[in-house]
């Protein structure tokens, strides 16, 4: 991608010295100096989390701009004593995401609860679901180590009902405007083009997903509801919130509540 910028005046007589003092070959090898200094005397991960804990941008943007996965960014606001805008804030909330759920024929998986899932269900519900299950192409090249060898193989299966969403346009400019990342955007925008429920764990993708017609849940949500519907056993489940907990997800009741009122739901 290339930028233009118009410098004039004294600025660019400036760099006419330097140029002409033999310290750069050209104007734009010293305009590319002058912003690699910048940003080297910039601390960027400062900003991103400024703007983020303002609510401003989500998870995924500040990984983007700070160069860092979201386990690292994770990791970096634990050990600031910071609390991530994850999970589910209230109990009504929750109830409201199990009942969409339920109804829900396609769900498309935002990369961080996919994450999540994968490293702690380890995606088994997959092939024991009756629905479909989705992924923006844009972030496939983003999925961690852990969790990519089961998404690939249940994407190579011949009657997987894990799919791919290919040809969204416009994610870019659609990040940029609601302060997401490129990967997230995609998955809203996926997930709008083919009517899915979004899994998304992140404040920011949820409200955007919201605001722009989409049907949200959180993986918090995802969980009860698999437990509820014996697509994963009460330890599994258990585990997958207590580590979830220990991320830094809001919770509405603590992982063994949550159990038993999933074994609750699973009654009625």
């Amino acid at each position: 991608m290339t930028t233009t910028i118009e410098i004039d005046g004294y600025l660019e007589r400036k760099l006419d010295l330097l140029v002409g003092l033999g310290l750069y070959a050209t104007k734009s090898e010293a305009v590319r100096d002058a912003v690699r200094r910048l940003l080297e005397q910039t601390d960027i991960t400062k900003i991103a989390l400024d703007m983020y804990l303002k609510g401003s941008v989500s998870l995924g943007f500040c990984c983007e701009i700070a160069d860092l996965s979201c386990d690292e960014m994770l990791a970096l606001l634990q050990r600031r004593g910071l609390k991530p805008k994850l999970g589910v804030e209230s109990l009504g909330e929750l109830e409201s995401e199990v009942k969409a759920i339920e109804s829900a024929d396609s769900l498309l998986f935002e990369l961080l609860p996919l994450a999540v899932l994968g490293r702690y269900l380890k995606l088994d519900f997959v092939s024991l679901s009756e629905k479909s299950f989705f992924i923006a192409e844009q972030q496939l090249d983003e999925i961690p180590f852990d969790t990519r060898r089961s998404v690939l193989t249940l994407l190579g299966g011949d009657e997987s009902r894990l799919s791919v969403v290919k040809g969204i346009r416009g994610a870019e400019e659609f990040a940029a405007k609601n302060g997401l990342s490129i990967g997230e955007a995609s998955s809203v925008l996926s997930a709008l083009k083919i009517k899915a429920l979004l899994i998304s764990d992140d404040q920011r993708v949820r409200d955007v997903a919201r605001i722009s017609g989409c049907a949200v849940a959180s993986s918090v949500s995802f969980i009860v509801y698999l437990l509820s519907s014996n697509k994963t056993s009460e330890r599994e489940a258990r585990f997958a919130l207590e580590s979830e907990f220990s991320l830094g997800y809001s919770l509405p009741l603590t992982p063994t509540e949550l159990s038993a009122l999933a074994q609750k739901l699973k009654g009625g």
